[in-house]
């Protein structure tokens, strides 16, 4: 599957989704503490709802109902099974938490004042309610249920002075826990922020790290093969010291840019070699043609200075051949790159001419020359006689 997105755009993409997701987890925990903290809005309702049952029922651990229980029977005797009952399932409440607080991890002073002396002296509470009071007041013996009640009285007051003792304690216990976990909630808090500060910190700086380290030299490396590519050879590769990846890909890239140098030398000591051959050749050439020239000029001089002891010229035929062969053979010994052209020799005249000089008195016969000029007068080109009447011309061999 294909995606038209580039690297460095990848890496900010992924960055950007980065750093939404790290905000995120830090408001989520943030928000987290400051909701489930000790003070928050959850824990106010909390403590709200114990501190409204604590004032709406009295606790179990602490006598003070069934010793109300106690004195309304003893100033109402007529009630006293209804009273009985009640004080037998606050005996059994009792148990039921005293039971647990043997189990559970509270200070061991509290603890200690809980489950042992207070509950001394809440055994003694009992014992004088079933096994004295309640008794008396059966047999509505009210001396003795007085008698009784005073001692149920000692022992209650004996365990409230206890009860107001572990109160005192707890409430002070608690206030030192609320405080030492406020600073731990700040404390944790801070942490919370230092350590998310870092993450975004330690993720930018890797981004950045990555755009710098690797995507601006791939991108480096990239225009200068497009450069290398359309023939430009002057930018250096980057990143080529480095020791990782990116550095070997430069490395590739140079050994590229060094055969393309090679290859561009090669083809120019080549062309050179090729122009020096083609000079070369075409001096041979011409150097051919000029000695051929030189030879026939020479042939036709020595026809010149015996020309008057003819009574004719020689037959035209053969000074046309000989003309034709010479045009011919330069045109062959022309290079490739000379335009082809083709003279089309116009036919000698062989009339004679006579006529007097101006100077003496003899008679002088000319005629025109075996080599007669062109009746149409063109620019001469190298490699071909001046004489010849030049048409350009498909290349006939």
């Amino acid at each position: 599957m294909k995606f038209g997105i580039s690297i460095s755009r990848a890496i900010a993409l992924f960055g950007i989704v980065t750093a939404i997701s790290l905000g995120t987890i830090i408001f989520t925990g943030v928000y987290a503490l400051s909701e489930l903290k000790v003070g928050g809005p959850l824990y106010d309702k909390i403590k709200l709802g114990n501190d409204l049952v604590a004032d709406i029922l009295p606790p179990p651990e602490y006598v003070i109902e069934a010793y109300l229980e106690a004195t309304l029977a003893l100033r109402d005797p007529a009630e006293l099974s209804m009273h009985r009952d009640r004080l037998v399932q606050l005996k059994k409440e009792y148990d039921e938490r005293h039971d647990y607080w043997l189990k559970s991890d509270l200070d061991s002073t509290i603890k200690s004042k809980l489950t042992l002396e207070s509950h001394r002296e809440v055994g003694r509470f009992w014992v004088a309610v079933n096994d004295v009071l309640l008794p008396a007041l059966a047999k509505a013996d009210m001396a003795s249920a007085e008698k009784s009640y005073k001692d149920v009285s000692a022992a209650y007051a004996a365990h409230r002075t206890l009860i107001d003792d572990i109160v005192k304690r707890t409430n002070d216990g608690n206030a030192e826990t609320e405080t030492d976990a406020v600073n731990r909630v700040k404390r944790f808090t801070l942490i919370l922020w230092v350590v998310s500060g870092l993450a975004f910190f330690i993720v930018g700086a890797g981004i950045v790290g990555v755009a710098i380290g690797v995507i601006h030299p791939i991108a480096k490396m990239t225009r200068v093969m497009k450069r290398l590519a359309d023939g430009e050879m002057n930018d250096d590769v980057p990143a080529l010291t480095r020791d990782d990846e990116v550095g070997a890909m430069a490395k590739a890239v140079q050994v590229f840019k060094e055969n393309a140098l090679r290859v561009g030398a090669m083809k120019t000591e080549q062309i050179e070699l090729a122009s020096k051959a083609e000079t070369e050749r075409h001096a041979a050439m011409l150097q051919i043609a000029d000695g051929f020239e030189k030879a026939i000029g020479k042939s036709f001089g020595q026809y010149r200075r015996h020309r008057p002891r003819l009574k004719r010229p020689p037959a035209t035929s053969q000074n046309r051949r000989i003309r034709r062969s010479t045009c011919r053979l330069q045109w062959r010994l022309l290079p490739s790159s000379h335009p082809r052209t083709f003279s089309r020799l116009p036919r000698p005249r062989s009339k004679w001419r006579r006529r007097y000089p101006k100077s003496g008195g003899k008679f002088r016969s000319r005629t025109r020359s075996p080599m007669p000029r062109c009746t149409r007068r063109t620019r001469p080109m190298s490699g071909l006689p001046s004489c010849c009447n030049r048409r350009t011309v498909s290349a006939r061999s």
